[in-house]
């Protein structure tokens, strides 16, 4: 996985960002995720961790940049 050195990012709630959206929380990187009855969850992308009591009114930075996967 790659990700641009000049990440840019804007401080917003984690329940404003949409399914998908990526963020920064404690010094990692996590993608939001819903399930089909709108609970709300955040998965580490370095291992794969979920976090399911994720503070709905927590300010996180969004990353704005994309992360793409290596192709190797």
């Amino acid at each position: 996985m790659k990700i641009d050195t000049g990440l840019n990012t804007e401080n917003t709630m984690f329940y404003a960002l949409q399914a998908g959206e990526t963020f920064i929380y404690e010094n990692d990187i996590y993608i939001k995720a819903e399930d089909k009855y709108n609970a709300c969850y955040a998965i580490r992308l370095r291992d794969g961790y979920c976090t399911v009591n994720m503070d709905i009114q927590k300010i996180v930075p969004k990353i704005k940049t994309k992360i793409v996967p290596d192709n190797d």
